[in-house]
């Protein structure tokens, strides 16, 4: 059991090596374009058509991060749930050796399994809402500038 976390925590590093950056450069990236296809679409769009293209554009650029923060988000929300399901478990009644390695597990289960993109920004769906939020202030931002 505690090889199980052992290897689990290492693959969580490892993975986070590998994707943190690319990861970091695609949330900057859909935020920078998702304001200025917000922009094209309030600003220069005349036509129906254009409108929805537009439209269809912006989704398509939801829908790059959104599967990465969801699997971020349940890949921590399975770390939580194993720690409930340790404790709820029949431990109490088993051996020493067992209870002492369950201790062990639900520890190492407490640590930090959030994966994060360039270390500072959590590959998350919290992160997901922020993506979108952010590129409406800078909407609001450029629309302010724009009236001036």
């Amino acid at each position: 059991m505690k090889l199980v976390l052992i290897v689990f925590f290492r693959l969580l590093a490892i993975i986070e090596e590998i994707i943190s950056m690319p990861v970091f450069v695609q949330y900057a990236v859909t935020a920078f374009q998702d304001c200025f296809t917000l922009i094209t679409f309030i600003f220069y769009t005349n036509t129906i058509s254009d409108k929805l293209l537009y439209l269809t554009y912006l989704l398509a650029l939801q829908l790059q991060i959104f599967p990465i923060c969801y699997y971020g988000t349940a890949c921590a929300q399975s770390m939580e749930d194993l720690q409930q399901k340790i404790f709820a478990s029949n431990w109490v009644e088993q051996d020493q050796v067992y209870r002492r390695l369950v201790t062990i597990v639900s520890q190492c289960s407490l640590k930090r399994t959030t994966a994060y993109a360039a270390g500072l920004i959590p590959i998350h769906l919290g992160t997901f809402v922020k993506t979108l939020k952010g590129a409406y202030s800078f909407y609001t931002f450029v629309n302010g500038v724009r009236k001036v």
